[in-house]
């Protein structure tokens, strides 16, 4: 509408000039009102900028602390499940002490002592074994939500700016975001 203004104005300005300065004139109104909407769609262009970076730090926020809800729901699981098979084992270590030493106690207390080392060893071992089951299931674990979440990353990235990151930059926010997770002790 402003341009169109423009334009009629210079028309009654070039009736009263010479066809040069008209055309000059004209020229220049033109000029000024294209720059001038040229300008305004680069403010629009950076606010658009700024509301989908906002927008990708919120959906990784959200992914972060969606990954960190799930890995402390599986990790509190898997504790629970560890407990719950030392208490199995120690109960029956305990009930299978019992009655080694019920069997054994007619044999001198060098026997009995022998008896108990034994026991408690079998059970160091068996906590050892079942620790070394969590942290392998706790490990791959870890790497399935990690690879979840490179699968989910790039279509997050893509609903929110409207295209797909690349290989590379994918791969960088991945390392970004486990090595704040990292020091963050998310993990642990």
């Amino acid at each position: 509408m402003t341009l169109l203004k423009t334009l009629l104005r210079a028309k009654e300005v070039e009736q009263k000039e010479s066809p040069e300065l008209a055309a000059a004139r004209r020229a220049e109104e033109i000029i000024a009102q294209a720059t001038k909407e040229a300008t305004a769609l680069i403010e629009e262009a950076h606010v658009i900028k700024e509301n989908s970076t906002r927008a990708i730090e919120e959906a990784l926020q959200a992914s972060r602390k969606n990954v960190a809800d799930e890995m402390q729901q599986q990790m509190s699981a898997l504790s629970k499940q560890l407990n719950e098979a030392i208490q199995q084992t120690t109960e029956e270590l305990r009930r299978e002490m019992r009655e080694a030493l019920e069997k054994s106690l007619a044999t001198t207390g060098q026997q009995l002592s022998s008896v108990d080392r034994e026991l408690q060893k079998v059970a160091a071992d068996e906590r050892q074994k079942l620790q070394a089951n969590l942290e392998e299931v706790r490990r791959k674990k870890i790497h399935s939500l990690t690879a979840t979440l490179q699968k989910q990353i790039p279509a997050i990235a893509k609903e929110v700016i409207g295209r797909s990151l690349s290989l590379a930059d994918h791969e960088q926010l991945v390392r970004d975001a486990l090595e704040r997770t990292r020091h963050e002790n998310i993990w642990v």
